[in-house]
């Protein structure tokens, strides 16, 4: 299903929750016992990961989330808030708050981090690149935000997959990029794909979430391309357009 113009995005989105007779967002956080790994992360990642803690409501990360118009009850495991993280590759070496956020390879095993530097009251901390990855992400990975279900959504950025849940309650992974969108690997269980691409100026986001579609109708998913009908613009834009003129 494409949306190029003359609807609300948000309705859109609703409407399909609707018609996939999804709970109302009764979905599980628990993460999923992985297969065999396919790729060895560096010790510092390692380390990051689990030295980092679980966001909790009023830290800078949760400050963060509901600055960007998200707000979750219980955030997922798969998000951790570290309030030291050091930030390589700076001439000085400094280290700041940060989200991390766990990339999977396809097999649902640690392959590297995502970190979003953060200052306070909680925004993105002003820094050069404030969003930054530890190292090459697993081809056919995903940042799991959720334990697979039937249906599962697809976005880019992780504000993007979480906005989408808020909205639906359809569980949604993050690709971190739409270079790596169209490789995304979804376990068998999985039947249903809801496709939430961007509306990229370039046209990248909405030529990774074509090519994502043929794939996995290829392999005999059911799958949904919803694209927001303005362009320059990601479904969390329609979030929070939506919440500014009180439809959600």
């Amino acid at each position: 299903m494409h949306c190029w113009s003359g609807c609300d995005g948000g309705q859109v989105l609703r409407e399909i929750s609707k018609i996939m007779e999804l709970p109302d967002k009764v979905i599980s956080l628990k993460r999923t016992t992985p297969a065999p790994n396919t790729t060895t992360p560096c010790v510092w990642v390692k380390s990051l990961w689990h030295n980092a803690r679980t966001i909790v409501q009023g830290d800078l990360a949760a400050r963060y989330f509901q600055a960007r118009g998200i707000t979750l009850e219980r955030f997922p495991d798969s998000l951790r808030f570290a309030p030291t993280c050091k930030i390589t590759g700076e001439a000085n070496l400094i280290s700041l708050p940060a989200v991390l956020a766990r990339f999977d390879d396809r097999d649902g095993r640690l392959s590297t981090v995502h970190r979003i530097y953060l200052q306070e009251p909680g925004r993105k901390a002003d820094v050069d690149r404030p969003k930054r990855i530890c190292s090459s992400p697993a081809k056919g990975g995903a940042i799991r935000l959720f334990e697979p279900a039937k249906v599962i959504g697809i976005a880019e950025g992780i504000e993007t997959a979480l906005a989408c849940f808020v909205d639906t309650g359809i569980p949604t992974w993050a690709t971190y990029s739409s270079s790596l969108m169209p490789f995304v690997t979804l376990p068998e269980r999985i039947e249903s794909v809801v496709i939430f691409g961007d509306n990229d100026l370039s046209g990248a986001g909405q030529k990774a979430a074509t090519q994502l579609q043929t794939r996995l109708l290829k392999e005999g998913k059911s799958v949904q391309m919803l694209i927001p009908p303005e362009q320059g613009r990601d479904w969390l834009d329609v979030l929070n357009d939506d919440t500014e003129r009180g439809l959600v």
